[in-house]
C-alpha cells in the first residue's frame, strides 16, 4: 500500500480548506498532546490550547474524538466550545448533556466485572495499568518489558474470563481496550456527525491503529463525492506503517500538528467573514 505524503509538500492543495464551513477534528493523544509515561500524564500546551480556541472561531466545528472518557476530555482541553466525542463515540455532548447509545447501558456492569477480574488476576504484572471509564477498559502494557510478552499475557488472561465473549477487545499503541460490541469506532461516529450536521468539508488527524477507521471512513466518503475529506496520521517512532497508509497525509510529530493548525488559522482575508 502507498505511503501518505507528506503534509508540508502538499499545503497549497489544501487551501480550499480555509473556509468558515470546514470542519477539524483530532483525536487528543500522540496528536495534540504528547504521549506520557502514564495515562495520567497526558496535557496539552496553552499554546495549542489558544490555537484551538482560535481555530473554533474561524470554523464550523473544531473537535476532539478520543479514547478517553469525555470528562477527562474535557479536563484536558478545558474549552467550552469544542465539540466532544469520548471513549471512540460511546459518549458525546448534545445540548450541554453527555448521552450515551442505549444499547450501552447493559454492558456498564459488564464491563466493571471485568474491570475487577483483571486487576486481580494481573496485579502481579509488572508495569500494567488501567483504565477504567465505566463505559470501556483500556489496559496499557507500555512500561512492560518486554510489551509482547505484557500484551499476549493480557490477550490471554480476558480469554479466560466467561465475560470476556461478551465484549470486543480492540489493540492500541501498547495497550489493549475492551468495549462494547455495539459497532462504535471512529469511522461509524466520525460519519453520523458528518451526516447529523451536513458536513461537507472535514480534516480528521489522528495517531494509532483505533484512528485508521476514521482514516478509511474520510476516504470511502470522498471517492464517493459525499464530503470533501483529508485524514493526516501524526506519526512517532512507534507508529505502525498501517495508520500512515491508510491516511491521506502524515506529520512527523505533535510539533507539526501544531504548525499545521496554526497555518489552518492563518487564513486569507478572502477566506474570513
Amino acid at each position: 500500500m502507498r505511503m501518505a505524503e507528506y503534509l508540508f509538500n502538499s499545503l497549497n492543495n489544501l487551501k480550499e480548506f480555509k473556509e468558515n464551513e470546514s470542519v477539524v477534528i483530532t483525536d487528543i493523544d500522540g496528536t495534540i498532546s504528547e504521549i506520557g509515561t502514564k495515562h495520567d500524564d497526558a496535557t496539552i500546551t496553552s499554546e495549542m490550547r489558544n490555537l484551538l480556541l482560535i481555530l473554533s472561531s474561524k470554523y464550523r466545528y473544531v473537535g476532539v474524538l478520543t479514547g478517553r472518557d469525555i470528562n477527562d476530555a474535557q479536563n484536558i482541553i478545558k474549552l467550552k466550545k469544542i465539540v466532544y466525542m469520548g471513549n471512540h463515540g460511546l459518549q458525546r455532548i448534545k445540548d450541554g448533556n453527555i448521552v450515551t447509545d442505549s444499547r450501552i447501558e447493559s454492558y456498564i456492569p459488564i464491563i466493571k466485572e471485568i474491570n475487577e477480574e483483571l486487576h486481580q488476576k494481573l496485579k502481579n504484572s509488572k508495569g500494567v495499568s488501567f483504565d477504567y471509564k465505566k463505559l470501556s477498559l483500556t489496559v496499557h502494557y507500555n512500561e512492560c518489558d518486554p510489551k509482547c510478552k505484557a500484551k499476549k499475557e493480557i490477550l490471554d488472561t480476558i480469554s479466560t474470563l466467561t465475560l470476556g465473549k461478551l465484549v470486543k477487545v480492540v489493540e492500541g499503541r501498547d495497550l489493549l481496550e475492551i468495549r462494547p460490541p455495539v459497532g462504535y469506532d471512529k469511522g461509524t461516529v466520525l460519519q453520523e456527525f458528518i451526516s447529523e450536521n451536513n458536513i461537507k468539508k472535514i480534516i480528521y488527524l489522528g495517531d494509532d491503529i483505533n484512528d485508521i477507521c476514521a482514516f478509511k471512513k474520510l476516504k470511502e466518503l470522498s471517492q464517493t463525492h459525499e464530503i470533501t475529506g483529508i485524514s493526516i496520521a501524526v506519526s512517532s517512532d512507534e507508529t505502525p506503517d498501517e495508520v500512515k497508509e491508510s491516511a491521506n497525509f502524515y506529520v512527523e510529530n505533535v510539533g507539526e500538528t501544531y504548525n499545521f493548525l496554526k497555518w489552518l488559522c492563518d487564513r486569507d482575508a478572502k477566506h474570513h467573514n
